[in-house]
Formats: C-alpha cells, structure tokens, sequence
C-alpha cells in the first residue's frame, strides 16, 4: 500500500505561492502544520455548521459564495462557526481570487495556531 504524500503548509506555501498569488495574511506559525490529502475542500457545509464529514486533512478553500453566506451570519454564530472549523487542526485556509478574509476568521485564526 503507498503511504499517502503529506507534506508541510510551508513546503506549499513556498512552491506555488507565486503561481497561484498567494499571500500569507495570518498563521504564521501554523506554518509548520501538515497537508495530508491531496485534494482541496470547500468550506460551504462546514461554515452552515454541519461538519460530520469536514475533510479536515486538506487545504480548505473559501471562494465569494463561502464568504457572502459567512458575512450573512450573525456574529456570534460567525465566530461559532470558524472556530469549530479552527477547533480541527485543519492546515490552511485559502481564499479564492483575492477575496479578503473577514476580520474574524483572520482573529480566530491567529488564537489557533
């Protein structure tokens, strides 16, 4: 059995940042946490609050309709929401065609390391 490719969110980060414009805006020091599966996964059910079978291992990727529903919640239902999301040790989180993250998720962030 092949043992699955895992490598560093730094090792991506370093790689392709050019090539796919990435920024680093927060997270500084989760830099050294790790991608376990190769595929991406969006963040739409998680952020609705079902996260029974959130991909955890993965890049998670948040585009413009992930962040207009997000930016439609309530407050304390938002930081509810990316902290359970934080809460998984997840690698990363990129943001699609320079959307800005919102201040919470930038916040919340930054306290998960």
């Amino acid at each position: 059995m092949k043992k699955p490719l895992t490598v560093s969110v730094e090792h991506f980060y370093t790689q392709h940042a050019a090539r796919l414009q990435l920024k680093l805006v927060a997270g500084q020091e989760g830099m050294g946490r790790l991608i376990r599966e190769g595929a991406v996964n969006r963040l739409g059910m998680a952020l609705t609050g079902f996260i029974k079978y959130f991909a955890f291992r993965r890049v998670q990727l948040i585009g413009k309709s992930e962040i207009s529903y997000f930016l439609s919640l309530d407050s304390d239902t938002r930081q509810a929401r990316i902290r359970a999301i934080l809460d998984r040790k997840i690698p990363c989180i990129v943001f699609s065609r320079n959307n800005r993250p919102p201040a919470i998720i930038l916040k919340e962030a930054e306290k998960a390391k």
